[in-house]
């Protein structure tokens, strides 16, 4: 069983982003629930299903980024996620999309072993860290031995 094989469902697919044919990232939403699975990224512990979320106040949808069309990801018009790329949308109950649904089907059975390693850090966030052990490392050797 994968991570929250509840909510990532095909029924639940909203859209993707990315290239169909190439691992795309598939969006999920069920009712004030949320969340995506990374098929493909450079940094391999983006690779995964996100926790799932759950927010009235989501949206999810494209908007103007920097001059360039991209997906957002917003809770009460605040942003958390801008993507590279934009949203396609996709009626997963829609007869005419059968095969594109199909395709996104197979994430959740490519991806189902389970929640994302880290599925919000950078790698700034692990220079940030590094900094920190550092520091912490100075601070440590100027304290006084134990006798």
């Amino acid at each position: 069983m994968g991570y929250r094989d509840d909510f990532y469902m095909v029924q639940n697919i909203v859209g993707y982003t990315g290239d169909l044919n190439n691992f795309p990232t598939v969006y999920f939403q069920k009712g004030s629930e949320f969340g995506h699975i990374t098929q493909k990224h450079d940094e391999s512990q983006n690779v995964g299903r996100t926790e799932v979320y759950s927010s009235d106040a989501y949206f999810i949808g494209n908007e103007l980024v920097g001059g360039s069309l991209r997906l957002v990801e917003k809770i009460g018009g605040r942003t958390f996620h801008t993507s590279r790329s934009t949203l396609t949308k996709v009626d997963t109950f829609a007869p005419a999309n059968k095969d594109t649904v199909a395709l996104l089907a197979q994430s959740i059975y490519n991806r189902d072993q389970g929640e994302k390693y880290i599925s919000v850090w950078r790698k700034k966030d692990f220079t940030t860290v590094d900094k920190a052990m550092a520091a912490k490392a100075m601070v440590l050797a100027q304290l006084p031995k134990a006798k």
